[in-house]
């Protein structure tokens, strides 16, 4: 969320594309290259000032670097992944049985 341009009042068209896989017949999506997007200012979709979507760039500009083996914004977590991990780890003191804590 905090990489989406529409924040700082830019549209970004064109990222991604749909390629058809030879193997499965199926569409995947494939990050277009960065010469191919398209950008367009819209002001009016501004709501974070430019002064501080700068600041937080470099923020995470430093912290990408401070962390050599983490390239790019970090593997997104589903709330289906969250549970699956948190299930079992603990348990309730009275009946003994499983219990998820999120």
């Amino acid at each position: 969320m905090i990489c989406n341009e529409v924040y700082r009042g830019v549209i970004v068209w064109n990222r991604v594309g749909k390629i058809r896989n030879p193997q499965t017949g199926r569409k995947v999506p494939r990050v277009n290259p960065r010469s191919e997007w398209q950008r367009i200012e819209a002001p009016h979709l501004r709501i974070v000032p430019e002064e501080l979507w700068q600041e937080t760039a470099a923020r995470l500009a430093k912290a990408r670097n401070a962390n050599c083996g983490w390239k790019g914004v970090p593997p997104r977590r589903s709330a289906s992944n969250a549970a699956s991990i948190a299930i079992g780890s603990t348990s309730c003191n009275n009946s003994r049985a499983k219990t998820a804590s999120w």
